[in-house]
C-alpha cells in the first residue's frame, strides 16, 4: 500500500511551489513514500536487513551483530566483552558469534556456566589397559599388581625393584600414591600379564583403596638406580619389565635402549605384549652403566639401525602421545 505524504510549500518570489519531504517523490497530485530497501537491496549490507519506513528506513542486524555509528551498516559484535559470558571458561570472539573453550580435559556446561571435568575413564570407554582412575582435568591409568606408573602411559617393574636391589629417592608421603598390597585387574600367569581378560574402567567416585588401582609411581626425571650381583643375572632374568597402560599404546610402540649400550651388554626382548630388559650375549662386566630407554612408535624403529645413533627421539617418541623416557643406573658387582 502506497504512503502518502502532505505537500511541502516553498515561498518563492512573487509565487510559492510545492515540494513532497525528503523520502517521497511527487507522482501526480500526491508525494508518494520511496521504498529505500528496494532501490538499493545492500543498502545494509550483508549482515543486515533493511525495513522501509515512511521517508525513510532501518537496519536491522542479524544475531551477533550491532549497528555501527552511522546506522547503516552492521559490524560484529565483541561478546567476549562481557567477562561473565563463558564463566570459568576462556572467550574466543568469532565473526557473529563467539566460542568457550576449555582447557583439556574439561567441557564446557553452558547451564552450568563453566568448565566440568570430563570423566575420561566413563566416557566412551576407559582410555587404559589396567584401570583408569579419573582426576580433575585427566585421569591416571593403573597397573597390575606389582608394576608401578612410569609417566602416564607405561608400567615397570622387575628384578631390580626388590628391596635388595632398589635404591629410589626418599618418597614423600603420599597415601593416594601408595600401592595397593591387592591392586590388581589382570593377573599374572607364568611371569606374565594375562592378556585377553575383559578390562575394568573406573568411574572416578569410588575410593582407589577400594577398587584396588595401582596408582604407585616411580619419578622417570630421575634415574632408578640398581646394584645387582652379576652371578644373579642369568640371560632370563627380567632387569626391567615393561608394559604399556594406555590401550592405545598396546602394539604399536617398542622399548629401546638410545644410549649407553654402545658395547650391547644388555637387550630389550618384547614377548607377548610384555618387553623386559636383560643381559645381552656380550657379557658384562663389574662396573656402573647408565642406560637411557624410550618408548618409540613403530613406524619409526626401520629408521633407528642403532638406537644409539637415534636423532631428535623426543619428537619421534612424542608421536605416540604417551611417550616414556627414563635412565637407569645399573651397578654391577
Amino acid at each position: 500500500m502506497a504512503r502518502h505524504a502532505k505537500f511541502l510549500c516553498v515561498n518563492v518570489i512573487g509565487s510559492f511551489n510545492c515540494k513532497c519531504p525528503p523520502g517521497f517523490t511527487q507522482h501526480h497530485s500526491s508525494c508518494i513514500d520511496n521504498n529505500e530497501c528496494n532501490a538499493q537491496p545492500t543498502l545494509c549490507g550483508s549482515k543486515g536487513h533493511c525495513l522501509n519506513t515512511p521517508g525513510s528506513y532501518n537496519c536491522e542486524c542479524q544475531k551477533g551483530f550491532t549497528l555501527d555509528n552511522s546506522g547503516s551498516s552492521c559490524e560484529d559484535e565483541n561478546e567476549c566483552s562481557s567477562s561473565a559470558i563463558c564463566g570459568s571458561a576462556s572467550c574466543y570472539n568469532t565473526l557473529g558469534s563467539f566460542k568457550c573453550v576449555c582447557p583439556s580435559g574439561f567441557d564446557f556446561d553452558q547451564a552450568l556456566g563453566g568448565c566440568q571435568d570430563v570423566n575420561e575413564c566413563a566416557a566412551g570407554g576407559s582410555p587404559c589397559s589396567y584401570g583408569c582412575s579419573n582426576t580433575e582435568g585427566g585421569y591416571l591409568c593403573g597397573c597390575p599388581t606389582g608394576y608401578f606408573r612410569a609417566g602416564q602411559g607405561h608400567c615397570v617393574s622387575g628384578l631390580g625393584f626388590t628391596k635388595e636391589s632398589y635404591f629410589p629417592a626418599p618418597p614423600e608421603e603420599d597415601e593416594e600414591n601408595l600401592l595397593s598390597p591387592e591392586a590388581c585387574y589382570e593377573c599374572k600367569i607364568n611371569g606374565y600379564p594375562k592378556r585377553g581378560r575383559q578390562r575394568r574402567s573406573v568411574n572416578g567416585t569410588q575410593d582407589h583403596q577400594d577398587l584396588g588401582l595401582s596408582l604407585g609411581s616411580i619419578d622417570v626425571e630421575a634415574p632408578l638406580v640398581f646394584a645387582f650381583n652379576l652371578s644373579d643375572l642369568g640371560r632370563k632374568a627380567h632387569i626391567l619389565e615393561l608394559l604399556p597402560a594406555v590401550a592405545p599404546l598396546e602394539n604399536h610402540i617398542r622399548y629401546v635402549i638410545t644410549q649407553g649400550n654402545s658395547d650391547g651388554h644388555f637387550r630389550i626382548r618384547e614377548k607377548e605384549g610384555l618387553s623386559y630388559l636383560h643381559v645381552g650375549r656380550k657379557p658384562a662386566t663389574p662396573g656402573t652403566y647408565l642406560l637411557e630407554i624410550v618408548s618409540v612408535a613403530l613406524s619409526h624403529l626401520r629408521e633407528l639401525p642403532k638406537p644409539e645413533a637415534a636423532k631428535d627421539l623426543d619428537s619421534m617418541a612424542g608421536e605416540t602421545g604417551q611417550a616414556l623416557k627414563m635412565k637407569l643406573q645399573l651397578h654391577l658387582f
